[in-house]
C-alpha cells in the first residue's frame, strides 16, 4: 500500500507466458483489473471515511498488439 495506492507485484514463470515466452496478456489484465479495484476501494474509504466501500469489474475491454 502506498499512499491512495495498492501495488501488486507478480513473479512470473514459465506457466505465466505465451507461446513468445512473454507474460501472457490474460495476467497482465488481471493483475491491473485487481490493483485497480484495489486503489479505488482504498482512495473511496480514505476520502468518504467509508470502512464498507467496496467495488466490482463490471467491463474490463482491453486491445492486445
Amino acid at each position: 500500500v502506498e499512499g491512495d495506492a495498492v501495488c501488486l507485484a507478480v513473479e512470473v514463470r514459465e506457466a505465466h507466458c505465451n507461446a513468445r515466452g512473454f507474460a501472457h496478456g490474460g495476467l497482465i489484465s488481471a493483475l491491473a483489473d485487481n490493483a485497480m479495484g484495489l486503489s479505488a476501494v482504498r482512495l473511496a474509504r480514505m476520502r468518504d471515511g467509508q470502512s464498507q466501500a467496496s467495488a466490482v469489474t463490471v467491463t474490463l475491454t482491453v486491445d492486445f498488439v
